[in-house]
């Protein structure tokens, strides 16, 4: 078993994101699908900023000795929950062409809240149902292309009376 700071994996998962969405997300999954690059770019360059203030305020607080019990020993158990995460993000990643953002959202949701040991239904449903549905419809409302699927086409006719 061996020992390793809680920050660094943070900051290495979080640098993996930005480098996914920089060279496969935004170009297959947005730019691909017709969709303006300029939000999901924005969003992406926020996230790279806020991770290098991480990495900042990381550095300094163990420059203090400010985290020397922020330690996490590895093992089966102690990376199985990012490892499933990790999964479940590929799985919506491919998920999101055939079934449209809604649903593979919501079961990622479902899933992440489950994983890190959310256990009310009714915050899991709130969150993991509203967040795609307003996300879904706030892009709409900007133009942006979100992949599709029967859900989506539903609120498509419903708000926009579009088919």
């Amino acid at each position: 078993m061996h020992a390793i700071h809680k920050n660094f994996v943070s900051i290495v998962l979080l640098v993996a994101f930005i480098l996914i969405n920089h060279f496969y997300l935004i170009p297959v999954q947005v730019i691909e699908q017709g969709s303006p690059e300029t939000f999901p770019r924005i969003l992406n360059a926020l996230l790279a900023i806020c991770t290098l203030f991480y990495i900042i305020e990381t550095l300094r607080r163990r420059r203090r000795g400010l985290d020397a019990k922020d330690v996490l020993a590895l093992d089966m158990r102690a990376t199985a929950k990012p490892a499933l995460l990790l999964l479940s993000i590929w799985v919506w990643a491919e998920g999101i062409d055939f079934f449209g953002f809604i649903s593979p959202s919501i079961l990622l949701l479902v899933v992440a809240s489950l994983l890190y040991g959310e256990r009310s239904v009714r915050k899991i449903t709130a969150l993991a149902v509203l967040f795609p549905v307003c996300a879904f419809v706030f892009f709409t409302a900007l133009k942006t292309v979100l992949p599709s699927g029967p859900i989506e086409n539903w609120i498509i006719a419903v708000f926009w009376g579009q088919s």
